[in-house]
């Protein structure tokens, strides 16, 4: 996150493309905590590709995942190209 910061690489959503990277920042460890890449977004949906996760959900997992996440602002979106 600070490196994407000072390059300006944070981007709004409404500008966020597949290959872009989701930070997902967790308030209770005030850090991001997980990073996805960006599959497709919505209005309201993200679709990610996401590593230490599960079908259950988990960011402790064990498999590679495509999963649906609803977008709120706890995401951080950043285009690393």
């Amino acid at each position: 996150l600070r490196w994407a910061k000072m390059q300006k690489r944070v981007i709004p959503v409404g500008k966020v493309n597949r290959g872009d990277l989701v930070l997902f920042y967790f308030p209770s460890m005030k850090r991001v905590g997980h990073v996805g890449i960006v599959g497709s977004i919505t209005d309201k949906v993200v679709w990610t590709v996401e590593g230490n996760t599960n079908d259950e959900g988990s960011r402790e997992g064990y498999e590679v995942c495509r999963r649906r996440r609803t977008l709120n602002a706890n995401m951080i979106f950043v285009n690393p190209h």
